[in-house]
């Protein structure tokens, strides 16, 4: 059945969207106060950044949909074409040199994305800036680097979006932050801002996109270039069940970091407020990680499962390569432990700096054997080849069905010992094998609050 709002729940759905936005957007004052630190930090680039180079502050700062207390911006330095990349990337952070020399309170360091930038931390300004360079275009075919499409973007947006839809933008962005679902990185792979701003612009309001996310019908194709493309086709060219083509380039699509799981969260969590408009439903159950380790231990508990985890002390790179490297590790230990008999009920993964963690909630009953399913005994190849692979440790076989199995003497009795064997035997990368620690219902309240922010985010619906 399609929701629809009535106008007793449209009207509920403005009160708790207009005490959000009371919430989230910057007051008149910390708006003209963030606008005098920019143009401070601006003055200041201008006396170092070369004379045929432009400067441009570029995200949610300068499309007016920025949330309260966020005094991050990013700032691009402009090129022109015949420019090395080489060059280009020197020159940003010989700037970020220039800019906080003999400044007190004021360093850099150099992040790496595409291509080399600097994060500037303007202790004295009350800032930190992401300095990013990046090559001048008129149109995206111009485009070089993936970062320059974003001049474009800031384009669009601000010449798109009214005021009204600005702070539906806000509202929504808190939503999705209450959900952790807000943030294209590989930790939440959900919505970006950049995203949040098209699907406002396309719904034309809040209350709309809510209405049509909660109908939607997966593969959703919106597609706001210029390009006449068939939407079947843009489903097969993308592949995504959610499929937003940017409108200043017809062969990106925007939701590409959304993952099933995050657009399925969405969806569900529109319905929820479309039948229920209420803030509690909107803001959710409220993350704290205040005594985490008592509060995995009751979710233990209350399961009846033990809590199996491991830390690492890792190479301090991007959060983005430790987070893809812990989560095939994650994937990989789930795997192994379910061979051996012990399938964790729920496994969980994060990542704050250097400290990286993976927990295994698992059913703590001993085991003597394992079930091991082959294949149809009807298929004769692969049957003798099962019969063959499993000859040893057998205690009996059997068939179910058509399909053979055998039960075998348990490599590992305990949870805690397949855990080890696997670690064991497991690739991982060799940071990670420097220096890790088992721990077994035991976390330390370091830890837990790692794994809890884990499994909030994996269990917040």
């Amino acid at each position: 059945m399609e929701l629809k709002l009535n106008a007793q729940k449209e009207a509920a759905l403005k009160r708790v969207a207009d005490a959000v936005l009371r919430e989230v957007k910057p007051s008149a004052a910390e708006a003209r106060e963030l606008t005098v630190k920019i143009n401070a930090v601006m003055g200041r680039l201008k006396k170092v950044v070369p004379k045929n180079v432009e400067i441009m502050v570029a995200g949610s700062a300068a499309r007016g949909t920025n949330l309260k207390g966020n005094s991050d911006i990013d700032i691009f330095l402009l090129f022109s074409n015949p420019v090395p990349k080489s060059k280009m990337e020197s020159v940003a952070i010989d700037v970020a040199k220039k800019m906080v020399k003999g400044k007190k309170n004021e360093s850099y360091i150099v992040r790496y994305a595409e291509h080399p930038y600097a994060r500037l931390f303007l202790d004295g300004v009350g800032l930190r800036v992401d300095l990013v360079p990046a090559y001048k275009i008129a149109s995206v075919k111009d485009k070089i680097t993936s970062v320059d499409r974003t001049q474009l973007h800031n384009e669009f947006v601000k010449s798109a979006l009214s005021q009204r839809q600005q702070d539906d933008v806000r509202v929504l962005k808190a939503l999705l932050k209450a959900h952790v679902i807000y943030g294209a990185e590989a930790k939440i792979e959900g919505f970006s801002g950049y995203l949040c701003e098209l699907l406002t612009y396309s719904y034309g309001s809040f209350s709309k996109l809510l209405v049509g996310m909660a109908n939607a019908k997966p593969p959703v194709v919106i597609n706001l270039s210029d390009g006449q493309h068939d939407p079947a086709k843009l489903v097969k060219v993308f592949g995504k069940k959610l499929i937003v083509i940017d409108p200043t380039d017809e062969d990106r699509n925007v939701a590409a970091n959304v993952s099933d799981e995050s657009f399925a969260r969405f969806a569900l969590l529109c319905r929820v407020l479309l039948m229920w408009p209420t803030e509690k439903n909107f803001r959710g159950v409220g993350y704290s990680d205040v005594n985490s380790k008592a509060k995995l231990s009751a979710i233990s508990k209350k399961l009846g499962v033990g809590l199996y985890a491991v830390s690492f002390q890792v190479d301090d790179i991007s959060d983005e390569v430790i987070w893809q490297q812990l989560k095939k590790m994650m994937i990989s230990a789930s795997v192994a432990l379910s061979k051996l008999g012990f399938a964790p009920l729920i496994s969980l993964q994060e990542v704050d700096g250097t400290a990286a963690v993976m927990g295994f909630m698992i059913n703590e009953s001993r085991k003597s054997y394992k079930v091991v399913v082959g294949p149809s005994a009807l298929m004769r190849d692969a049957s003798e080849a099962f019969m063959l692979a499993h000859g040893k440790s057998v205690i009996f076989r059997s068939i179910e069905s058509d399909r053979l199995y055998v039960v075998e003497e348990a490599e590992c009795t305990t949870p805690e010992e397949a855990l080890r064997y696997v670690l064991k035997e497991m690739a991982m990368p060799s940071h990670f094998k420097k220096s890790f620690k088992v721990y077994i219902n035991n976390v330390p309240e370091a830890q837990a609050k790692l794994l809890y922010r884990a499994y909030f985010r994996k269990t917040n619906l």
